[in-house]
């Protein structure tokens, strides 16, 4: 029988890193979100294996769980493309969330924790500073955080399965708003109602401003241009 080395950690204390390709998939995913890799673009892999120091493996694997969530497009031939979404197909996507997490924020404010409450308006003021520094990643990392936990104070995995996925789907869209700076500080405004109503325990608030919250991103969205 062979015997474990003398200084090897007990199993159950050995660490496990993350699997790399999940780490590429949110690598891709900022870039997505900030238009380094644009809808219909090919995917160079040699190109973004250089960017994040990765060999094509990771690069692979992670490709095929964005295009098991509709983020890529995989082709034999034409390699990997950044999928493209129409407008209708945007917008439907959009009232989805918008009736998701209006239904997550009323559970959340019945069953989240007050301590969790608290986390969130930590988290909150994390991306106030961001906005602060100008720093649109980070910022749209944190807002992207505060969504997710919202939801996932509702104590609904279902709903928190279908939100996450769809978030992603439209990464690039729930980003591009931000480039307007009325917009932003609006939607710095409209974060804070949601600490707020979290913190009331006011489930139809939290609910109704989510969903609007949701709507201002498509109104935003079809909006004429406009110069910062």
């Amino acid at each position: 029988m062979i015997q474990p080395h003398p200084d090897a950690a007990p199993s159950g204390l050995r660490i496990r890193r993350p699997a790399l390709h999940l780490e590429v998939v949110e690598r891709l995913l900022d870039m997505i979100a900030d238009g380094s890799l644009s809808p219909d673009e090919r995917i160079n892999e040699r190109v973004i294996c250089e960017k994040l120091d990765i060999s094509r493996t990771p690069l692979r694997e992670a490709l095929l769980v964005l295009q098991a969530e509709g983020m890529v497009v995989l082709s034999p031939r034409k390699g990997a493309r950044v999928t493209k979404l129409g407008r209708s197909e945007i917008r439907e996507i959009l009232e989805l969330l918008g009736g998701l997490e209006a239904m997550a924020g009323a559970l959340a404010c019945e069953r989240a924790a007050a301590s969790a409450i608290e986390v969130v308006a930590a988290r909150h003021d994390s991306m106030v500073d961001d906005y602060r520094r100008g720093d649109m990643l980070a910022y749209f990392k944190n807002n992207e955080w505060i969504h997710a936990e919202i939801v996932r104070l509702a104590g609904n995995r279902e709903i928190a399965r279908v939100h996450r996925s769809l978030r992603r789907r439209v990464v690039r869209e729930l980003y591009l708003p931000n480039a307007s700076e009325r917009r932003w500080l609006v939607a710095i405004e409209e974060h804070q109602g949601f600490v707020d109503a979290l913190r009331a325990r006011d489930a139809a608030r939290l609910g109704a401003l989510l969903k609007d919250h949701a709507a201002h991103t498509w109104d935003e969205l079809v909006r004429p241009h406009e110069p910062n």
